[in-house]
């Protein structure tokens, strides 16, 4: 198991080809939490369309969010060290899934979701 050390400084994640800066307000706003730092500075778009695939609000906040001009690219080192740590099997395993293994995974989340709001 890959453990790395979780901050809440502001950082950037890809979705949809766009760069989305993501700090406290954003994270606090997260249903998921501090989930999606576990894409800081890399490419999160599969990891968003498998876990928001049914949600039009998740949908909406990154349109709304990719509205905003991010101009930022990482620098390579950071590039490959972020990448690296991110896609290990430990962390989140192999993402090549086809669309009826997404939308059972999505289904599967959405029932979560449910029972957590319920608790």
């Amino acid at each position: 198991m890959v453990i790395r050390h979780l901050t809440t400084e502001p950082f950037h994640i890809k979705i949809n080809g766009k760069w989305l800066h993501i700090d406290e307000e954003t994270l606090a706003k997260h249903p998921g939490g501090i989930a999606m730092t576990a894409y800081r500075e890399t490419d999160a778009t599969t990891a968003f369309h498998i876990f928001h695939s049914g949600s039009k609000l998740a949908h909406q906040m990154i349109k709304e969010m990719s509205t905003c001009n991010v101009d930022y690219e990482p620098s390579k080192e950071q590039e490959v060290s972020e990448t690296l740590s991110v896609l290990s099997d430990e962390v989140i395993g192999n993402w090549n899934l086809d669309a009826q293994r997404i939308a059972t995974i999505n289904r599967n989340f959405n029932h979560f979701r449910i029972q957590v709001m319920y608790a």
